[in-house]
């Protein structure tokens, strides 16, 4: 649903940007020592925040990242 309300170059950014949300927060909840390595995180958040965050700045993410791998 959300890939075919996003269209193809943004969904790739969505996808991105959830592992990378859901990594960095997953990270900080094992230091904080809130969850433990065994310890589930919904995924399904992650990707909802980044879906709304590619709808809205999605083009410059995407440009933004293209440029800074030198494309």
């Amino acid at each position: 649903c959300l890939g075919m309300m996003l269209g193809w170059p943004l969904i790739g950014v969505a996808i991105f940007l959830a592992v990378i949300l859901g990594g960095a927060i997953s990270t900080g909840l094992l230091f904080l020592k809130g969850k433990t390595l065994k310890s589930m995180v919904p995924f399904g958040t992650f990707f909802c925040f980044s879906a709304i965050l590619s709808l809205f700045y999605g083009e410059r993410l995407l440009h933004w990242y293209l440029a800074l791998l030198g494309f």
